[in-house]
């Protein structure tokens, strides 16, 4: 109930503020948003399979005044080593690292929102629905190199080379995942028209069914850094690897990883709103996006390009909403909502689909919302775990 209270709020935010352009107070609801969405992830207690495992990590963690060299022999990465380690030192208890883990990524996402559109709340709304709960209580050390490259996107849009291959690193450090990052700029200046984006999307999903024929061969090139193999094995599971690789899963990858951000786009481009700009993190966001329906693995590289997606998403909505008539009809508000409809419905029924082998659903890794102050146990979450 906690997560529908919070997202109809965001989205009475969104109509007053953005759509309907009400001035007052505004930045106080913004900052308010954020500690709200904080506090939801600070006080939550064994929500999300990946949390579970960082709380049992946490306990084997030394202080910054107790770390070792054989400290960083651990599968994680240095930077997030350290960033544990030194919540450790300010407490044992999991909660403070939550809450320090909490602030900064949701403060930069706020952040790099306020800067890139002017419809916060409606950008806000899609963070929520779309990656909140994933960057929050699971991915917890990509969510950090997530931040960390959206820290560095003033400096590759100008060109700063030293200041983003400075927060690249940072990125890497925390995840390797974010490897690519560091030949990334050399592909964001290809141009791309409509018709050559719609062939290659096919060509994209028959390689990737391809390569998904292939994965051990083609993955074990990949494996580079130790903890880099792990995943890669660990994606290579069939619990977890082509999930998506049937009917419903090809429609929903094709609606909601390639349709809506070209729709999106369009619009921004048309009306000439800033977010165009985002058009190579857009594209990039759709090609591996398609990658992922034969490859799950991709879409821990299809994280860094939401944040981008989901201002185009804003944007869009917001612009949908005035040019269909605004303030001056109510109609406006339903078409738009209309249009992103079948978004919203595969967003939310991803939570109401079974686990492969548990058969049961995934939404009970994060609902009932338990937290710290009762730390009470969900059996059918715990259930869940054992599986993982």
């Amino acid at each position: 109930m906690i997560y529908f209270i919070i997202l109809f709020y965001i989205l009475f935010l969104s109509y007053i503020y953005d759509l309907r352009g009400y001035k007052k107070q505004r930045k106080f609801w913004y900052n308010a948003t954020l500690i709200i969405l904080i506090i939801l992830s600070g006080l939550r207690y064994r929500l999300g399979i990946d949390t579970s495992r960082y709380m049992n990590f946490f306990d084997s963690i030394p202080t910054l005044f107790s770390t070792q060299w054989s400290t960083f022999e651990s599968r994680f990465d240095p930077l997030f080593l350290i960033f544990v380690s030194l919540a450790k030192t300010i407490s044992s208890e999991f909660y403070v690292f939550q809450f320090i883990h909490a602030i900064f990524v949701n403060t930069v996402f706020f952040l790099f929102i306020k800067r890139y559109t002017k419809n916060i709340f409606m950008a806000v709304f899609f963070y929520f629905i779309q990656s909140y709960i994933n960057f929050n209580f699971e991915v917890l050390r990509e969510s950090m190199a997530v931040a960390f490259f959206l820290l560095s996107t003033p400096y590759l849009i100008n060109k700063k080379w030293i200041r983003y291959y400075l927060f690249i690193i940072m990125a890497f450090l925390s995840h390797s995942s974010a490897f690519f990052l560091f030949i990334f700029p050399l592909f964001r200046n290809i141009k791309l028209n409509r018709k050559q984006i719609w062939l290659l999307i096919p060509t994209a999903f028959l390689l990737s069914a391809i390569i998904q024929q292939y994965m051990g061969d083609t993955l074990n090139y990949l494996s580079i850094f130790t903890s880099l193999e792990e995943k890669i094995q660990r994606y290579e599971d069939t619990r977890l690897m082509g999930q998506i690789f049937n009917l419903n899963g090809i429609i929903m990858t094709l609606l909601c990883l390639a349709i809506y951000p070209l729709f999106s786009f369009n619009i921004v481009k048309k009306y000439n709103i800033q977010s165009q700009q985002f058009f190579p993190y857009c594209i990039a966001y759709i090609f591996v996006g398609i990658f992922t329906i034969g490859i799950t693995l991709f879409y821990r590289i299809q994280n860094y390009f939401v944040f981008y997606v989901l201002i185009l998403y804003a944007d869009s909505f917001v612009a949908i909403y005035k040019k269909k008539g605004g303030l001056k009809t109510k109609r406006s508000f339903a078409i738009a909502c209309l249009i992103f409809l079948p978004f919203f419905y595969f967003r939310i029924n991803s939570y109401l689909v079974s686990d492969n082998d548990s058969k049961i659903p995934v939404y009970y890794r994060y609902y009932p919302y338990n937290t710290i102050l009762d730390e009470e146990k969900s059996s059918e979450r715990e259930k869940l775990y054992k599986y993982y």
